[in-house]
C-alpha cells in the first residue's frame, strides 16, 4: 500500500495512509458516494468474516480515508461524530483491526513517500500498528528528506526504525535527473538552476 505526502497540503489529517486506502479499495475521485462505500467496504470485508465487524471497520475506515457512510445506519458512528475523543479511538481501532486482517491473510509492505509532509495523525496510527503488530509479516518504509526529523523528532523511535541516509547526488547524477524529467531538449542553463 503506498500513500505520498502532498506539498501543496502538508499536515493534513491522514493525509498519506487516507490515499493509500482509497487505492487498496480501488475508490477513484468523482465515483458515487454509495459506490465509494462498496468498494471501500467490499475491500475490508475480503479477510472478515463477521458481519459486524466488517461494517464496524469500514465506517471507521471511511472517516480516515475520506469516504463517509452515513450515520443513520450505525448507532457508534452517531456518537463518534458527537465525540472527538471516541472517533480518534473507534478510528485507531479500525486501522489497527484491518491492518491485522489483512496481515494475517498476506505480508503487507506500507509505503510512505514525502513523510516530512505527514501529519500528525498518520505518525501516531501507524506508530500504534507498528506497536500493536509487531509479529505480522508487515514492514514501514517511510522515505522522507532530513527535515523528518525536525518535524517529527524521535520517529518510531520505540519501535527500533533502520534508517539509511543517502548521500546528496552529485553535480553530474542531477544534471541526467533533469534531464530524464525535462527532456535531452532542457538548456544548459536550466540544467544548472
Amino acid at each position: 500500500w503506498s500513500g505520498g505526502g502532498d506539498p501543496m497540503a502538508p499536515g493534513s489529517p491522514f493525509g498519506l495512509i487516507a490515499p493509500a486506502l482509497r487505492r487498496e479499495a480501488g475508490v477513484l475521485e468523482g465515483e458515487a458516494p454509495a459506490l465509494r462505500r462498496q468498494k471501500l467496504r467490499a475491500r475490508v470485508g475480503r479477510h472478515l468474516g463477521r458481519e459486524h465487524e466488517v461494517q464496524r471497520i469500514a465506517e471507521f475506515i471511511g472517516e480516515i480515508a475520506g469516504v463517509p457512510f452515513p450515520e443513520e445506519e450505525s448507532v457508534q458512528l452517531r456518537a463518534a461524530r458527537r465525540d472527538a475523543q471516541l472517533m480518534g479511538d473507534q478510528t485507531r481501532r479500525a486501522w489497527v483491526d484491518f491492518l491485522d486482517a489483512a496481515t494475517a491473510a498476506q505480508p503487507l509492505l506500507l509505503l510512505l513517500e514525502d513523510l516530512h509532509w505527514a501529519d500528525r495523525p498518520t505518525i501516531a496510527y501507524v506508530d500504534e500498528a507498528l506497536r500493536r503488530l509487531p509479529e505480522r509479516p508487515w514492514m514501514v518504509l517511510g522515505l522522507a528528506r532530513p527535515e523528518v526529523h525536525e518535524a517529527f523528532p524521535g520517529l518510531w523511535a520505540e519501535r527500533q526504525p533502520q534508517e539509511i541516509r543517502m548521500k546528496p547526488l552529485s553535480p553530474r547524477a542531477c544534471a541526467r535527473l533533469v534531464r530524464q524529467v525535462l527532456g535531452e531538449q532542457v538548456g544548459a542553463e536550466t540544467v544548472e538552476r
